[in-house]
């Protein structure tokens, strides 16, 4: 009986002893795959993802322009950007495109007001640093000849800054299409993006969610807080990282991408009536300048 338990015994280890063996030479020989840029939460390998050369390659888009405000609840001058802001989009409605971008700095929320602050808007500021203050007013992500930095902390020069950037033309054309279901609020957004121009470097396109006309209390000039202040154009969530997704190949006349992207169950305090989607398509080797942006509602 001694004799058979100890036979069992070593059976049962050695036994034990092969089952790691094979553990240990199965995880060590797993393959792994390259490290794909598969574009953020709104990536779905069900949704488009191609790339053709047109037959035919369309004339360029009038060149738009993004100008991102960063700005905070708890920032006395930020109220003076946003004016700015709206200033500039009567200016120009058709051709300006405004992001407000509520990043960590001055922008710890009223007690029982909306949190505004988001992580991309925060990777963003970051990536487009120094920051030297707020307001802080990026155009098209770029250097302007005679400036030394992308964020504008003077409110005064984003009107001549803009007006120089509105006198571009761009390489690429982007559409955007989108599918909203009002019952399970999920937004499906396929972006085509056309060139029309040769970029010989990284571009990459992001995809925001913006919400307008929120009521959120902000500190005011007067260092009075104002509980019915209006935040305009607020990013919400993006489709893609913070610095977009990677377009992969070459970018020559004609040639096409097209991106399908999914956010299931937008929260229900967003009014998807004022809900707007923004897609760029900006460069990403040595410069982070936006290309081209376009603009469209959820909701029309």
């Amino acid at each position: 009986m001694g004799i058979l338990s100890l036979h069992s015994m070593n059976r049962a280890i050695t036994v034990s002893l092969f089952a790691l063996l094979i553990a240990l030479v199965s995880s060590s020989c797993e393959e792994i795959g390259p490290n794909i840029d598969l574009g953020g939460p709104g990536r779905d390998a069900t949704l488009a993802d191609t790339t053709y050369v047109a037959a035919t390659v369309e004339a360029p888009q009038t060149k738009n322009v993004l100008l991102e405000d960063f700005t905070g609840v708890r920032c006395k001058n930020c109220p003076l950007g946003a004016a700015q802001a709206t200033s500039l989009l009567a200016l120009y409605p058709e051709r300006l495109i405004v992001i407000a971008q509520h990043s960590q700095f001055l922008n710890q929320p009223y007690a029982g007001e909306p949190d505004l602050r988001i992580d991309e808007s925060q990777d963003i500021e970051t990536m487009l640093a120094p920051v030297l203050g707020k307001p802080s007013g990026a155009i098209d992500r770029r250097i302007f000849p005679g400036e030394s930095v992308i964020l504008q902390a003077s409110v005064n020069k984003w009107a001549n800054l803009t007006t120089q950037a509105l006198t571009e033309t761009t390489p690429v054309n982007i559409y955007i299409d989108r599918n909203w279901n009002s019952t399970t609020r999920n937004l499906t957004v396929t972006v085509t993006v056309h060139y029309t121009g040769t970029e010989t470097g990284e571009n990459r396109l992001s995809v925001f969610l913006l919400e307008d006309n929120i009521v959120a209390a902000q500190l005011q000039p007067d260092d009075e807080i104002d509980s019915n202040y209006v935040q305009r154009h607020v990013l919400r969530q993006m489709f893609t990282r913070f610095n977009g997704e990677l377009l992969v190949g070459s970018k020559t006349p004609g040639t096409v991408f097209v991106k399908g992207f999914i956010i299931e169950g937008i929260d229900a305090a967003y009014n998807a009536n004022e809900l707007e989607i923004v897609a760029t398509v900006s460069r990403s080797a040595g410069s982070f300048q936006v290309l081209q942006a376009v603009g469209e509602k959820v909701v029309q």
